[in-house]
């Protein structure tokens, strides 16, 4: 039982490892599902949404440990929706990361405010956004 056991024990604690699970929500539907693609191809379980109101609705579904987050959302925008996601205790852990075509220090500061992690102006590399959330691997790491 020395070979196939030891190999079965080690498949076993590899499944056994959560799935870290995220959000991306952008009104850019090309965005979306490319970055449900790539990151669902790293090893994330994803779920998409388009706008403000569907992104809190899935959320409390979902649980997510990341989201990913446009600003600039039409009807509900991404400060609301931050804002929203960190009133409800069930999202204080949660690293959200605002992805934006808004580069502006005001932007920044209120993205703070409103209680994103972290800030990233579009384009955003795949290597470098897979980076930093491979780091946020665990549910309330922040690198801030």
């Amino acid at each position: 039982m020395v070979g196939g056991h030891e190999k079965n024990s080690t498949l076993n604690s590899q499944q056994a490892l959560p799935t870290v699970r995220v959000l991306v929500v952008d009104d850019n539907l090309d965005i979306v599902r490319t970055c449900a693609v790539l990151l669902r191809h790293a090893g994330f379980e994803v779920r998409t949404a388009s706008n403000g109101h569907a992104a809190l609705k899935l959320a409390l579904e979902f649980q997510p440990h990341i989201v990913l987050l446009d600003v600039g959302l039409p009807e509900l925008d991404g400060f609301e929706v931050a804002r929203g996601l960190r009133g409800d205790l069930t999202f204080q852990q949660m690293t959200l990361i605002a992805i934006t075509a808004y580069g502006s220090e005001e932007n920044r500061r209120r993205a703070k405010a409103a209680g994103f992690d972290h800030y990233l102006v579009k384009p955003v590399h795949f290597k470098n956004l897979l980076s930093l959330i491979g780091f946020q691997s665990q549910p309330g790491e922040h690198l801030l």
